[in-house]
């Protein structure tokens, strides 16, 4: 019989987690660019945020642009977009354009961001509904750098944003999120085992990671396989609170991708999600409940507990909702044994760069 190993051993691949990331992890190895215009230099968590999130409800012609040079754009994700963003922000996009375009190295550039056109108007009504991604084509290879080694830029009260790269190959590690009466921070080490045992039985998902592993390259039995892919699995436990404002903890399941190909991903995220979870008598679900931001549209925090508007020095704009429920996410924080849903590591430098705060005509 197979000798399954202590669930609870430290976990693999920490380092090539982005989330756990910072901007600014390394010198830029090039002369940073100048400009009028002054952004708030600090390093950041990194966004990680995968390409169908990104491209969701974008029209088909953009989608087929993209996919046929996907080198060539980058993707513009301002702070709180969707649809009310868009209509009181009809300019944001030629607004970034400007500052984009201002930042300069040796030469003017010519840097063009589009809008992402609507594919349905199912998510119409929805304040954040998609789509909410900005597409930047064109640039230095410096600039293009640049932009993705800071990431985030803060600029006014009404322009922040994020340059992430329009990478398929690029996935969340958020896995599933569960919810429960047996979600609590002295159970959590429980919930992490429990977790990885089913999985490790659970013939749909070995079935599915021994395919996909094989193709990927991955040596190895069944059952090594299946360790393989589990053993980078971490809990994170998240305050969160329902509807009527009760405690409603998630303990968010990460773990390393296992492929780069999107149909495989999603089955391989639904296998997970199919499990039969429980904690003693309860049972733990994984249907309903999700972790998003609407603001920086992360999946591993919740909005009002966004990190980018509590960094010192932040220029950009800060949300009433988010502004509302700040004490509540400095309690969750000083709660042992949650998680401050922020990167380790957090500059606290905060200072502007580029100069004057110069309203530049646009609002800035």
């Amino acid at each position: 019989m197979y000798q399954w190993p202590d669930p609870l051993d430290l976990p693999t691949a920490v380092d090539e987690n982005l989330h756990s990331c910072m901007t600014h992890a390394k010198p830029f190895p090039h002369p940073t660019p100048t400009t009028k215009t002054a952004y708030t230099d600090a390093s950041f968590e990194q966004r990680v945020i995968s390409y169908n999130v990104l491209m969701g409800n974008v029209c088909k012609k953009q989608r087929d642009a993209i996919k046929a040079d996907p080198t060539g754009f980058l993707a513009v994700v301002p702070y709180g977009a969707g649809n009310c963003y868009f209509e009181d922000n009809p300019r944001a996009h030629l607004d970034i354009q400007d500052f984009v375009r201002s930042l300069r190295f040796l030469r003017p550039t010519t840097e063009e961001i589009s809008k992402s056109v609507r594919e349905t108007n199912k998510d119409i009504r929805d304040c954040f509904g998609k789509p909410w991604t900005l597409f930047l084509h064109g640039g230095s290879q410096c600039l293009r750098k640049f932009l993705l080694y800071q990431q985030t830029f803060a600029i006014s009260e009404r322009i922040a944003f994020s340059v992430v790269p329009l990478d398929p190959n690029i996935f969340s590690w958020a896995i599933c999120n569960l919810v429960g009466d047996g979600i609590t921070p002295t159970l959590k080490d429980t919930i992490l085992a429990g977790v990885k045992r089913w999985l490790w039985k659970d013939d749909a998902f070995r079935a599915h990671i021994d395919k996909v592993l094989a193709r990927e390259g991955v040596p190895g039995s069944v059952n090594e396989q299946v360790l393989y892919v589990t053993n980078s699995y971490t809990l994170v436990l998240i305050h969160k609170k329902d509807e009527r404002g009760n405690p409603a903890a998630i303990a968010q399941l990460r773990g390393k991708p296992i492929t780069s190909n999107m149909a495989n991903h999603l089955t391989y995220l639904q296998l997970v999600c199919d499990g039969n979870y429980w904690i003693a008598l309860n049972h733990l679900k994984t249907r309903g409940q999700g972790v998003e931001c609407q603001l920086c549209k992360a999946d591993t925090h919740p909005t009002w507990d966004c990190p980018l508007h509590q960094t010192p020095g932040w220029y950009g704009p800060k949300y009433d909702g988010a502004e509302r429920h700040e004490d509540q996410a400095k309690r969750a924080r000083d709660d042992d044994g949650f998680t401050t849903v922020t990167a380790q590591g957090s500059s606290s430098r905060g200072r502007g760069c580029g100069g004057q705060r110069a309203t530049r005509g646009h609002g800035y």
